[in-house]
């Protein structure tokens, strides 16, 4: 899906963008999950902040990122039109993937 979301020649842009985006959630998701977790265990407030408010917040999180991905368009998933593909004579030319079509340079 991330590499539908541009266009063949800013490809890499994006690629670049998503891995560094994931790259620093790893690094902060565990850092405040963790600072959390030991706040909720030594407050000694009631519930709903007490030692479970962190796996609320997991869950919470866990039902947005559903609801996100159900949202999206089926189209997110396909090849984009405006790719290049290679012909037979290994030239490039502008020419429309059809849709559906998950790998498009092998079924030529």
């Amino acid at each position: 899906m991330i590499g539908n979301a541009g266009v063949q020649s800013n490809r890499g842009t994006v690629n670049g963008i998503a891995q560094t985006l994931a790259a620093l959630s790893r690094l902060v998701g565990p850092a405040v999950s963790a600072n959390l977790f030991a706040w909720t265990t030594d407050n000694g407030l009631p519930w709903p902040l007490d030692h479970h408010l962190s796996f609320y917040l997991v869950a919470v999180l866990c039902v947005l990122v559903a609801v996100l991905c159900a949202s999206l368009p089926a189209s997110s998933n396909l090849p984009r039109a405006d790719s290049l593909t290679v012909s037979e004579e290994g030239d490039r030319r502008e020419e429309p993937i059809l849709e559906g079509t998950l790998y498009p340079l092998m079924d030529k």
